[in-house]
């Protein structure tokens, strides 16, 4: 059965930003959603968060992971540590970030160096969105990351983090990617 992990990120929760609305249309496309409530989401602990997801959730060759903000992260964390004879799908990173962008509470998701090659080899295909005014995550990511990652880039002009402040509760953008990159 086809399978979808929703990451929110720091000080949200699973019922801020488009999340509510992105499970309710991948549900709608037949996926068991998981949309997890990520312990002390204002003080993140990367370990806790990956913890709780692997305590909770089985990844297969059907997985569709989506992240945002740290939340994309933790998605990259994940597909780090799976097993080798696990690959998933597809994977989305919304507004990840490759340093902890001045915030001391986020340093714990760079404690140890991502192996790029084992993130990339770990799903057929990654998606990272990002927007040309973001203002937490400057843009000069994106490039790093769809290199790092060889991934497919999305820069949504005016975007913002991507979330409700931004006119985020929806995502159709986001949508459109999954259903013409996960049934190909």
């Amino acid at each position: 059965m086809k399978n979808a992990l929703i990451l929110h990120g720091t000080g949200n929760d699973n019922q801020d930003n488009w999340y509510p609305w992105l499970k309710k249309q991948l549900n709608t496309e037949g996926f068991n959603v998981f949309l997890p409530n990520l312990p002390e989401p204002n003080r993140p602990i990367l370990k806790n968060w990956v913890d709780l997801i692997y305590k909770n959730w089985q990844f297969d060759a059907t997985s569709l992971i989506v992240g945002h903000s740290s939340g994309g992260l933790t998605a990259f964390t994940i597909l780090e540590r799976l097993p080798q004879e696990i690959k998933v799908k597809l994977t989305i990173s919304v507004s990840a970030f490759r340093d902890p962008i001045g915030w001391d509470i986020l340093k714990n998701f760079f404690d140890e160096k991502y192996d790029w090659d084992k993130i990339k080899n770990s799903s057929e295909k990654i998606i990272l969105f990002h927007s040309d005014n973001d203002p937490y995550v400057p843009l000069g990511h994106a490039p790093y990351l769809k290199e790092k990652l060889e991934a497919d880039l999305v820069l949504i002009k005016n975007a913002g983090h991507f979330n409700t402040k931004s006119g985020y509760s929806q995502f159709p953008e986001l949508l459109e990617k999954i259903k013409k990159n996960y049934y190909k």
